[in-house]
């Protein structure tokens, strides 16, 4: 049978589960409950719940002969007493006979649910208050099997099963739920779905020239990463422009400073940076989600999974640095927009896994726009704003043109490495 993580949303382990078992001999007494009768078996009143067995409900009172109300049901379920108090027509329409003394009920099937009640006051608390326990016991919850031929024939939002004709990681079967419209499949012990991604090395990288964006002054830039091996030279994330002839701007993680660097100059002069503060050092294999926001002549601010990184500082404290004008360089229309290393060497790239690469010409952007939550993991999402004219988003699902973006500006990378597709569980 296949193991499936339990999911809240999916299954309540509860569900049908009775308050109290009966035993094999079970005290009545009485309770005044509310201005009316109630029949208390062993000194509790709740759900009772009963298997296949015989069950004695001792010295009932012959001021509340009991019946069990089991019209349609008496081959899975009957009933005998000692003194026998006579017949008549139950609370559900149907007759009974009523006993007193020692009551033995013998259970032999599930008739699912049913109701006791007592001649004189009626259902005493009993109404659809026995059922039939099978499917539950000290072990856990056992879930039907079967096949497409022989599911419920009215599916209730909700219900489990375990499908025998369908095949599920390392199983022969597969659970599944109906989520009020289809059976759904439980594939993965993880309730994470694949996303797509490449896999790259620090000299594989992303080029495309940059188109006059909307609003030059602003931008955001969301990215998925996963490393595989960390040096201690820069991963420089996205650029553009190439020191010294042409004015750059680059995100860079510095390994060997544990901190990311915004850096900026005109050519070969107005060199300056912004520096992050000192934060850990991501762990190799692990997914992270980074959203970088960028304001001309203001700070950045970055956030990892969802938070920020702290105050950036200004090598020209406390004015910008040099280079950081009026309009960014990583909007500005000119030059190339160049993912996964710099434009003036051949390395300085990461040996990572990307996934979800979106670029917002003309706006700041919170992370929760680029994510998703799925049963409390955060997982990415397509963006669904306004992206500018020279924003991009690639996600890597047309494993033949990699660099197709979809954002539905065809501001395609032309220049694309050779770098491996796939899929992934990509989360935090």
């Amino acid at each position: 049978m296949a193991t499936t993580k339990v999911i809240p949303e999916v299954l309540d382990l509860r569900g049908g589960l009775p308050d109290y078992s009966l035993a094999a001999t079970n005290t009545v007494t009485y309770l005044d409950a509310g201005g009316g009768n109630q029949y208390n078996f062993n000194g509790a009143y709740g759900l009772y719940g009963v298997v296949n067995g015989t069950y004695v409900l001792s010295s009932v009172s012959s001021s509340h002969p009991i019946a069990i109300l089991n019209n349609g049901k008496t081959s899975l379920i009957s009933y005998t007493g000692a003194v026998n108090e006579g017949s008549q027509t139950g609370p559900d329409g149907n007759t009974y006979t009523y006993y007193s003394g020692d009551v033995t009920i013998t259970v032999s099937g599930n008739f699912d649910v049913v109701s006791y009640a007592c001649k004189v006051h009626g259902y005493m608390g009993g109404q659809n208050n026995l059922i039939y326990t099978n499917l539950h016991s000290d072990l856990g919850l056992k879930i039907p099997s079967g096949t497409n031929n022989n599911r419920p024939a009215t599916d209730v939002a909700g219900m489990v099963r375990n499908n025998t004709n369908e095949t599920s990681e390392s199983s022969a079967s597969c659970e599944e739920y109906y989520n009020g419209a289809t059976w759904q499949k439980i594939n993965n012990t993880f309730p994470v779905t694949s996303t797509d991604i490449i896999t790259v090395t620090d000299t594989q990288k992303f080029d495309r020239n940059q188109t006059t964006p909307t609003n030059n002054t602003r931008y955001t830039y969301s990215f998925w990463v996963k490393w595989s091996n960390f040096g201690t030279a820069g991963n420089i994330f996205i650029c553009t422009g190439q020191y010294p002839s042409v004015a750059r701007e680059e995100i860079q993680w510095d390994n060997a400073n544990t901190r990311w660097f915004l850096y900026f100059d005109s050519g070969s002069a107005d060199q300056g940076q912004w520096n992050s503060p000192t934060i850990s050092a991501p762990t190799d294999g692990v997914w992270y989600h980074y959203c970088f926001q960028k304001i001309a002549q203001q700070a950045p601010v970055l956030f990892v999974n969802g938070t920020s990184i702290g105050t950036w500082t200004s090598s020209a404290a406390p004015s910008p640095p040099a280079g950081d004008g009026t309009s960014t360089r990583i909007n500005s229309g000119s030059g190339q927009h160049r993912i996964n290393g710099p434009q003036w060497a051949s390395t300085y790239g990461m040996n990572a896994s990307l996934a979800n690469c979106q670029f917002v010409d003309g706006s700041i952007q919170a992370p929760s726009a680029f994510t998703t939550t799925s049963f409390g993991y955060t997982v990415p999402a397509s963006y669904t704003g306004t992206w500018g004219d020279n924003g991009w988003q690639l996600l890597f699902a047309n494993t033949g043109a990699i660099g197709t973006d979809t954002s539905g500006n065809n501001n395609n990378f032309t220049t694309v490495p050779a770098a491996s597709t796939g899929t992934d569980l990509v989360y935090f």
